[in-house]
């Protein structure tokens, strides 16, 4: 099934500061919608919800930040859900919504008998214009919206242009000139930075111009970026560029883009006469061949019948005077007005019709009717007969300045000769005369031609060489070289030998190719001599002595016989292409002849002529009649410039080109190859590069445009994707300037919507011409319009910033994503037949009905509406369109062809496009009839469409019946019912004089009518539910029906007290605030996050699994669906105590979104949600510290995630706390609901695994204390310290009652948490003197965890220094419990701990090979591979970072010693003390001693030199070398430690072989165990990775880099350019949070950043040092500043 791409998209949620815009990411979102070929309405419903989903999915990943708001990643899924709820699996086929279950079907239902308004058939009334618009107003309008109507500049969300700010965001490398970012005038724009820019001084440039009479494309200005407050508004229409770099590399360009600003358009005739704007989602455009108007004075009836019909924009082809073919697109003059437009007395008075005469009629048609217009400009040719060609024949491509044309002029003569001679009979012998229709004919053409008219001209001698005359130059330029310059071949053997090949060799040398003669002479290519020399040096061995003449001579002789077979073969290479090009050109040409006189959709030429030759010539020429016929003449005249300069090119186009290349330029073979579709009546203008290339015609064409630039009000761009894009700019530069609101339009055929979006973007394109003709079935009618219809209805709305309470300061936020880009969309253009001929006369009415519900602006061709059953050519058309005549005895009236109809969907169509009916719905009933919504996001009013299409005969498979549409809620009138009446002309006649369509069939149209007046349908409403069943009784082909649907009374007052909920938000009084207010962090983390595992233990309820997978969270983080998702959000608050109020607040008001109907749920259930979910985390802010309240978007990204980890967890407690060391703020939450910190998610969530040591304390830095949330920290160091045993801090707490003490680091990493605890914390050393409750009094005593237990209770102080001098005496026991219970892998040995001080370095020891007491502890597991009970990872000895935090701790207990914080001074042994400064001094002396490698130390076990090792004194010495990322962590802790210089080559060293995409790798690549990619399930035999045995060999863990970056930010004293490095490194952690679902970084990658399936998504260590790092990182910028 194909997934949609609905141009719909949620934002980010509403900022609650009153301040400040928030920081936004936005994504690279495609907007491009496809429809499926045919799906059920099931189907296609969920199709098309999923392509809501996805657009939604990707702006929640992506477009989330803090300043103001993080976004739900999961919310697609109650869009999902809730559109799911909607429909059902009915048969049809379609794109339908609402539908209701077919047993619906068998409920009471009661016909509503409504009366009141009187049926108004168009036939009664004098104007109906006025009536359908007064109509439609009267009845959609409030009094409110109808005073408004027409006051504001409102856009398609129904906010004012000047509310909306877009948020568009820069990313690295994101060059966007090929997507469309388009936007209303008055918009503002917010520029925000990408991850993959952070850290970065961005300098934002652009051309914009505020004033366009000022604009010039390359003049830039910088935007200011820097300040949130900045926004850029665009007050000015057109095109802008915008270009980014780094402000220290202002050269390279980091990306650019366009944005696109469409034009204000104002029109007069309304009641009122007031001037109003003029939606381009609400234009009707009525094309008018200006050439068909007649004289000037005739134009104002002819004019009445576009007014009368409702149209409110005219395209005018060009008005211009027209060349001898007489085509509307060939103009012979540019600068004048087309000569027939004059009336008598101009012609009586000889005078001429002047441009002012036809403004003075687009004047009056704004003014009086409402009608804006539009003109062509043509810029690629001019007709054939332009005078001014030949005072500036330089303006066209010729064969004088575009000589590579000179042979493609002659082949065009040689096919104009084959007609010259048919005609007269030369090959009747051959059985070929004047009349060419049979396919043996065209075999015979080819024959003829390839035989005797390709002979007469060797077309191969103008790109091949004289291969004896270059050899015989040759061998001259190789004497000179050889022997020096004016050498004779006589006096080569007395000269001196200047350069004697044989001593020469040189590598700078390409393969011979000839060069094309400039000029094309025949026989006149060359080859580049110093480069054959040099080939030829290489290529010919010199044999002989070189001193011997005689060899030299034959090595010359050698060098020319190889030169000689390389110049042959060249020729023939280059004879074989121009004999293929020669053959397409004959096959080319046979094409066009089967085309034009033999193929039955072809125009059927009978004869061959001089007017209809056998192939449209290529190029116009001025050759004397004596010498036409003379090719050696015609040749000749080619090198004449005098002559030649009048052989001109024609114009036209070429299928399947490059549209972004000329086809006239010197590289192209298109002429020579005949793939020209050629406009044999007008030249291609040559402009070249600049003005100064053709200053004349640059000129000439500059006036031109800029005269009907400010004569008319837009411009349409004719045959754009052939006109240069550099010479289109220009010209549209300056037509801007004259008319800053230009409405610009153009037809692309580049069949490539990436290339189309580039002429858009740098041309300023406002609309595309897109055709209904192009459908060739009725599925693809409705598919253009679902394309072009606006959002999907139900969408979400942007997001308010309240910035006052004043409405004109709240500013709506949205992404500023890609576009489609803006139609036009004609339900016939002036280039297609006519539908009558390709479809049916009935299909015209029920087409151009579909086409006007479109949420675009929308054009026809005049003719359409009078039914002329014909193409009215713009070339051969002589007649004048008819007048309007209420008499219809002269013209033509509402009586004629569907101009009645026309007219009320005209009316319609402006009416929905300005009173914000902006989002759409279309429903495929069947094979002929579509239904079609247009939805008002703002009052939810909808106006319904349906058509039934002919675009078949009517005996042809029409369904006999058609099944009931169901809508939901209030049905309020039938605006329309129109169909055909009559038949269509059997024996039609065209008019002499004015161009006619059928009379006695035309439309039947009905306003406003009551559904009990209704001829087409039955209307029956299901009473339980309020659904309006519409039976279609009398609907056949070319039927219409339009009507209104609104709200329920109920409906909208849930609507009503919805909104009215949601603006509590902004009020700091409300109710909803209060509520917020009053939440902790614990709770923060429970009604926004929790993992399925928390939640199944402590509720039994889990998250929801949809078929894709369960989701992520149960919290707002991660919504999830019950039987009703509403229900089961406050089902889950009113669990706990604390949120019920906000369970109670959020039912009240999810029982009015119960009421309202299914797809406006999600919208309003977004829109509830949304601002609950801002005010929560606007509560986590003000929690935080500055660090996070004032940080930037990464470090609150970091915070938030980080709390997914903090929160209470009563199967996973602290081990009982002492009363008084529990905090006031979490006094409540005693016991087992004191919060804990979980190592990861999901794997380490719950029972056990939840709570480790090491991984609490690694992360306890970064997410508690530098993020402000003191108390959390101090409970869980005091929760932990309870634990003490053996003097270690448990591996896992499982809740100290089994708690398991086989890790060596876990201890250490405490103890430096209680020194960043004081460090950070006001009087953080108040936490010594915590009462600590020991629940195991001695080493073998049992937990003691329950309140009828003996306690110990004891300072902080006491429980720290006996785990320091546990460790100086040495510590050696066995785990309890050793054995399979605690641990089914580990042998026995394993189980035995043994730690100590080694007296001579003072260094950390312990471990042993069986066992793995540091972070890298992975034990292996599998039989299979024989590793089961084997570490991978030991590190026994003394592991380098534990060594450095024992270095940290001691110093610093040192220092709070003296200053009589700490009270004691040392530790000591039965045998010995050691004062602290005792023991961090043996340390320093021995540390650089013991672990750097030097450059020039020669142990057999060294890998890598200047690093660190990753331990002393391992069992296996070789360990102690291996390069891990180990020492980071040391270089951090404790860098006085380190020798600076070698620290840094260290870091280089990591640099180079640790560091990856986002994590470290864990060991050496170069290391035989290195094995980059983590799989746990691995069930090999692979002693190496089997279950996942490599855990810590190399695969690239997140925690090491923070500690990475740390260390060169500490060491590196170039602070700036270390920041700078930095910032980018971390561009990629930045990226991967801001799309995770889990809002985090992960524990691991695999090798080179790869996926890692087993890894934890989120984890707390990697939150953690990235917060450290990006607070040092802070630290270091404001002293720089400083």
């Amino acid at each position: 099934m194909i997934t949609l791409d609905i141009e719909m998209t949620r934002t980010s949620s509403p900022n609650s500061s009153l301040t400040s815009l928030p920081s936004v990411s936005a994504p690279d979102l495609d907007e491009n919608k496809q429809t499926p070929k045919k799906v059920s309405s099931l189907s296609w419903c969920i199709t098309t919800t999923i392509g809501a989903v996805t657009q939604c999915l990707a702006t929640f990943k992506r477009f989330t930040q803090f300043i103001g708001i993080q976004l739900l990643a999961p919310i697609e899924y109650i869009i999902l859900w809730y559109y799911a709820e909607s429909i059902t699996s009915a048969d049809d086929t379609g794109y339908q919504l609402g539908e209701m279950k077919d047993k619906e079907e068998e409920e009471t239902r009661t016909t509503i008998n409504q009366c009141g308004c009187e049926v108004i058939d168009f036939a009664d009334v004098n104007n109906s214009t006025t009536t359908m618009h007064t109509l439609l107003r009267s009845h959609l309008l409030s009094s409110k919206e109808r005073n408004d109507e027409g006051q504001t500049n409102v856009g398609r969300h129904g906010i004012s242009n000047d509310q909306l700010v877009l948020i568009y965001n820069l990313e690295l490398n994101s060059f966007n000139e090929s997507k469309l970012f388009r936007c209303d005038k008055f918009n503002r724009i917010r520029f925000h930075l990408g991850p993959s820019l952070y850290g970065r001084k961005i300098v934002l440039l652009t051309n914009y111009n505020e004033d366009y009479t000022q604009f010039h494309r390359n003049t830039y200005i910088q935007v200011s970026i820097d300040d949130a407050h900045n926004v850029l508004q665009l007050r000015s229409s057109g095109t802008f560029h915008f270009t980014y770099t780094d402000m220290h590399s202002p050269k390279i360009i980091l990306g650019s883009f366009y944005i696109v600003v469409n034009p204000e358009l104002s029109i007069y005739g309304n009641e009122s006469r007031a001037e109003e704007n003029v939606s381009i989602n609400a234009i009707q455009c009525q094309t008018v061949l200006a050439k068909c108007m007649g004289p000037i004075d005739s134009w104002k009836d002819k004019l009445k019948v576009t007014t009368k019909s409702g149209y409110n924009m005219i395209h005018w082809t060009p008005v211009q005077e027209l060349g001898a073919s007489r085509s509307a697109y060939s103009l012979a003059n540019q600068h004048r007005i087309n000569p027939e437009f004059r009336t008598q007395t101009m012609i009586d008075k000889q005078s001429e019709c002047l441009l002012s005469d036809i403004v003075e009629i687009v004047n009056d048609l704004r003014l009086n009717d409402g009608v804006l217009s539009i003109t062509d400009i043509v810029l690629n040719h001019t007709a054939n007969e332009s005078l001014w060609l030949k005072e500036h024949p330089e303006a066209a491509y010729n064969c004088a300045n575009s000589p590579w044309l000179r042979p493609a002029f002659l082949l065009d003569q040689l096919f104009w000769h084959l007609t010259l001679d048919i005609i007269d009979g030369r090959w009747k012998s051959h059985g070929l005369t004047t009349e060419v229709n049979t396919e043996q004919h065209l075999d015979i053409i080819r024959q003829i031609f390839i035989n005797e008219y390709l002979p007469m001209i060797k077309f191969d001698q103008y790109y091949i060489c004289d291969e004896e005359n270059l050899i015989s130059k040759f061998e001259q330029f190789l004497f000179q070289s050889i022997y020096g310059d004016e050498v004779s071949k006589d006096e080569i053997k007395t000269v001196a030998i200047l350069n004697h090949p044989g001593k020469q060799t040189s590598n700078n040398y390409n393969q011979i190719e000839l060069i094309q003669d400039p000029e094309y002479r025949r026989l006149a290519s060359s080859i580049d001599f110093d480069n054959a020399l040099n080939l030829i040096i290489n290529e010919v061995q010199f044999v002989g002595d070189l001193n011997d003449r005689d060899a030299l001579t034959r090595w010359i002789d050698f060098a020319l016989l190889f030169l000689a077979d390389k110049l042959n073969s060249l020729n023939q290479i280059k004879r074989d292409q121009i004999k293929d090009h020669l053959k397409n050109a004959i096959e080319n040409v046979i094409k066009g002849v089967r085309y034009e006189r033999i193929d039955p959709s072809g125009p059927k030429i009978s004869k061959v002529s001089l007017k209809r030759p056998l192939t449209t010539k290529y190029f116009v020429e001025e050759i004397d009649e004596a010498k036409y016929r003379d090719l050696i003449y015609i040749e000749e005249s080619l090198y004449d410039a005098s002559k030649s300069c009048f052989y001109m090119a024609h114009n036209g186009w070429v299928m399947g080109d490059d549209p972004l290349r000329n086809f006239a330029e010197e590289n192209s073979l298109v002429y020579l190859r005949r793939e020209l579709v050629c406009w044999g009546d007008s030249v291609k203008l040559r402009y070249g590069k600049t003005p100064e290339d053709s200053p004349f015609l640059w000129k000439f064409m500059c006036d031109y445009v800029t005269q009907m630039a400010s004569s008319f009000h837009g411009l349409r761009l004719d045959n754009c994707h052939s006109t240069p894009i550099h010479v289109a700019k220009f010209m549209l530069d300056a037509a801007r300037r004259v008319n800053p609101d230009l409405y610009l339009i153009a037809e692309l055929f580049t069949s490539n919507e990436e290339i189309d979006n580039v002429f858009v973007n740098k041309l300023g394109i406002i609309s595309l011409i897109r055709e209904a003709m192009s459908a060739s079935t009725p599925f693809e009618l409705g598919r253009q319009v679902y394309r072009f219809g606006g959002e999907p209805a139900g969408s979400f709305q942007p997001d308010n910033l309240k910035t006052s309470d004043k409405h004109k300061d709240t500013l709506f936020m949205r992404p500023f994503v890609p576009t489609v880009a803006h139609a036009i969309f004609f339900d016939l253009t002036h280039d297609n037949e006519s539908p009558i001929v390709r479809r049916t006369a009935f299909d015209p009415l029920a087409s151009s009905a579909l086409v006007s519900m479109t949420y675009s602006a929308i054009g026809s061709n005049r003719g359409l509406d009078e039914l002329v059953p014909h193409h009215i050519n713009v070339v051969n058309e002589e007649r004048q369109y008819s007048p309007w005549d209420e008499t219809g005895k002269d013209g033509v009236n509402f009586t004629n062809g569907i101009i009645d109809g026309k007219c009320a969907l005209n009316q319609l169509h402006q009416f929905l496009g300005t009173n914000g009916y902006s989002q759409s719905y279309v429903d495929q009933r069947d094979r002929d009839t579509v239904v079609v919504t247009r939805h008002n996001p703002k009052t939810h009013k909808s106006v319904i469409l349906a058509a039934r299409t002919a675009f078949y005969p009517l005996h042809e498979s029409y369904a006999s019946s058609l099944k009931p549409l169901r809508i939901e809620g209030r049905f309020e009138k039938i605006l329309f019912e129109m169909h055909m009446t009559g038949q269509p002309d059997d024996n039609f006649e065209r008019h002499e004089n004015r161009i006619n369509g059928y009379h006695n069939f035309n439309s039947n149209v009905r306003l406003m009518i009551d559904s009990n007046q209704s001829e087409m349908i039955d209307l029956n409403v299901i009473e339980n539910l309020s659904i309006n069943s519409i039976e279609f009784k009398n609907f056949p082909p070319s039927s219409v029906i339009a009507f209104s649907v609104g709200l329920l009374d109920c409906q909208v007052r849930s609507v009503e007290a919805i909104q009215a909920a949601i603006e509590q938000c902004h009020s700091v009084s409300s109710e909803i605030i209060q509520i917020i207010n009053q939440f902790d962090l614990i709770d923060l983390n429970y009604i926004i996050f929790r993992s399925n595992q928390e939640e199944m233990d402590e509720t039994g309820n889990g998250a929801y699994s949809l078929s894709t997978g369960p989701f992520v969270y149960c919290g707002l983080a991660g919504i999830i669906d019950g039987d009703w998702l509403p229900q089961y959000i406050v089902a889950r608050l009113k669990r706990r105590s604390s949120t019920i109020k906000l369970a109670q607040w959020l039912e009240n008001v999810f029982g009015h979104l119960s009421q309202l109907p299914r797809y406006l749920i999600p919208r309003y259930f977004d829109s509830i949600l949304l601002p609950i979910y801002t005010l929560l985390l606007e509560q986590i802010w003000a929690q935080s510290s500055d660090f996070v309240r004032h940080g930037d978007d990464f470090v609150r990204r970091l915070t938030f995630g980080g709390l997914a980890m903090i929160g209470s967890h009563f199967p996973s407690p602290l081990p009982p706390l002492a009363s008084k060391s529990i905090p006031a703020s979490l006094s409540h939450l005693s016991g087992a609901k004191l919060p804990t910190l979980a190592a990861g998610l999901p794997h380490f969530a719950s029972g056990y695994m939840r709570n480790w040591g090491r991984d609490t304390f690694i992360a306890l830095k970064g997410l508690t204390l530098l993020t402000g949330h003191f108390d959390v920290a101090k409970v869980i160091i005091i929760g932990f310290a309870g634990t003490l045993r053996h003097g270690l801090i448990p591996n896992l707490l499982d809740g100290g009652r089994n708690s398991r003490y086989n890790c060596r680091d876990a201890v250490w990493w405490w103890l430096q948490a209680i020194k960043d605890y004081i460090q950070i914390v006001p009087d953080g050393h108040l936490i010594l003197n915590e009462q600590v409750r020991r629940i195991f009094p001695t080493d073998d005593s049992p937990a003691l965890t329950t309140d009828n237990d003996r306690i110990e209770l004891q300072p902080l102080h006491k429980t720290i220094q006996e785990a320091l001098e546990r460790h100086f005496v040495g510590i050696e026991f066995t785990e309890r419990n050793a054995g399979t219970k605690i641990d089914a892998h580990m042998t026995t040995e394993g189980f035995n701990i043994k730690i100590g001080v080694d007296r001579n370095n003072g260094f950390v020891y312990g471990g042993n090979q069986w066992n793995c007491g540091t972070w890298m502890d992975k034990m292996g597991s599998s039989d299979k591979a024989k590793n089961r009970g084997h570490p991978a990872t030991p590190r026994d000895g003394s592991p380098v970072e534990i060594v450095g935090l024992c270095k940290s701790v001691i110093t610093f207990l040192a220092e709070l010693h003296h200053k009589k914080i700490y009270p004691y001074e040392g530790v000591c042994s039965s045998e010995e003390n050691w004062t602290f400064e005792q023991w961090s001094n043996k340390i320093q002396e021995n540390f650089e001693m013991h672990f750097y490698i030097n450059h020039d130390c020669n142990d057999e076990h060294v890998n890598r030199r200047q690093i660190y090792k990753d331990t002393f004194g391992a069992t296996k010495r070789w360990m102690d070398y291996q390069l891990r990322p180990n020492f980071v962590v040391a270089m951090c802790v404790a860098p006085e430690l380190f020798v600076r210089d070698h620290a840094i080559e260290a870091l280089k060293m990591v640099d180079q072989h640790l560091l990856g995409p986002m994590g470290m790798k864990t060991l050496d690549p170069s290391d035989w165990n290195y094995r980059g990619d983590y799989d746990n399930s691995n069930d090999s035999d692979d002693y190496s990775v089997a279950n996942g045995f490599n855990y810590h060999n190399g695969p690239e863990w997140l925690w090491p880099t923070g500690y990475y970056l740390m260390a060169r930010l500490k060491f590196n004293t170039n602070h700036s350019q270390e920041v700078s490095r930095v910032s980018k490194l971390l561009s990629k952690h930045y990226d991967h949070i801001t799309q995770s679902i889990w809002f985090g970084l992960p524990e691991l990658t695999n090798s080179n950043g790869s996926y890692c399936h087993h890894s934890c998504p989120i984890q707390a260590w990697s939150h953690g040092t990235m917060l450290e790092l990006l607070h040092l990182k802070l630290f270091i910028e404001r002293n720089m500043i400083e």
